[in-house]
């Protein structure tokens, strides 16, 4: 069997990303991690994919670990590195497939990279209502902002879902939208909540005709990732809340988050957000944990940082309380029974 080169590996590699239906954003992002472990392997001088086995995957794993990200000048987060090696992971699969290689040597290994596993970044109920609520309609770029960020709340959908979302996949009528060729190449169909759509029709008719057929646009046409981000952030400074992590993304967090801490089924949030599996949904109970386990902390006499022991003082204090609870209580004893008599006498007057 002729060695194949890097390069053949990619090409082969995105034609079976296609033929599995990934869709053109995780393409381009698995195409790039696949990219920075052909470069960990001409770093090691092993061009040839057959001579790697599990240890040089333990080796890519600690270069992983002890590696500073170019974009954030820090070390990779835990879920990056998952990414990375799932990706690698992928990459055998297919080779292995395609009868590249004849062992694929990531079979029955599981990794897991070092660092702390970083929880959903999202906003709470009510700083969701503010952020919202803060948004000035009184301008087209408000007024479309805030259409957009309701949509976003009442739906689940993604940034990428909200930039290619045009004005005929809106069924106002019936308050529901099409998502095409989402995730997985799937469609959808989501509902609206009563007060995205009010927003979404007095946003449509001010569109001028020229960029009729996307929903959400700006200067240059339609309105893409970055700038729906950006619009996100502006906003959300205005309303005075600032977290280093939250994105415009963090909504479609918020959204699964209230909607199962209000009760909704995981199958509903599982449709409504168009998870490939229920165990992606999942994820978001166990944040409602931790969030339980928070609110515990912070209010429960025994876990609240106020809490102080039970002490003389205190315990004076109580009996002082109880002493002039009874003294109201033989105040209105005696007033009711005045009142009583008065009654009394001025029915026999009578």
């Amino acid at each position: 069997m002729r060695k194949p080169g890097l390069k053949k590996l990619g090409m082969l590699f995105e034609e079976y990303l296609n033929e599995a239906g990934y869709g053109k954003n995780t393409i381009r992002t698995k195409l790039m991690n696949i990219r920075v472990f052909f470069d960990f392997m001409k770093q090691c001088e092993n061009d040839d994919i057959r001579d790697i086995d599990i240890e040089f995957i333990k080796k890519y794993v600690n270069h992983l670990n002890e590696t500073i990200s170019p974009k954030t000048r820090k070390s990779y987060a835990k879920r990056t590195k998952k990414g990375f090696i799932g990706t690698v992971r992928l990459l055998f699969r297919c080779l292995y497939l395609k009868e590249k290689i004849l062992i694929n040597p990531l079979q029955g290994y599981s990794f897991n990279p070092q660092g702390e596993e970083k929880t959903r970044d999202m906003l709470s109920e009510k700083e969701m209502a503010a952020f919202l609520d803060n948004i000035d309609i009184h301008s087209p770029l408000g007024l479309r902002d805030r259409a957009m960020f309701e949509l976003m709340y009442s739906s689940g959908l993604r940034v990428s879902e909200v930039s290619a979302l045009n004005v005929e996949d809106i069924d106002r009528k019936n308050r529901m939208i099409l998502i095409r060729r989402a995730k997985w190449e799937k469609d959808r169909v989501v509902p609206v909540s009563k007060v995205a759509m009010e927003f979404l029709e007095r946003y449509i008719p001010l569109k001028k005709l020229r960029t009729r057929k996307a929903v959400f646009t700006g200067s240059c046409g339609r309105l893409m990732g970055n700038g729906i981000n950006t619009r996100f952030k502006k906003w959300l400074e205005e309303a005075g809340i600032s977290r280093e992590h939250l994105s415009a993304h963090s909504i479609r967090h918020s959204v699964a988050t209230h909607l199962l801490a209000h009760g909704a089924d995981l199958r509903y949030v599982q449709e409504l957000l168009g998870h490939e599996s229920i165990e992606t949904t999942v994820i978001y109970t166990n944040e409602l944990y931790d969030n339980l386990k928070r609110i515990y902390k912070s209010y429960h006499p025994r876990e609240n940082e106020y809490y102080k022991e039970v002490d003389e003082e205190y315990l004076a204090r109580i009996e002082a309380f109880k002493r002039e609870l009874e003294r109201q209580k033989r105040i209105s004893t005696q007033e009711r029974k005045t009142k009583r008599k008065w009654y009394k006498a001025r029915k026999n007057n009578f």
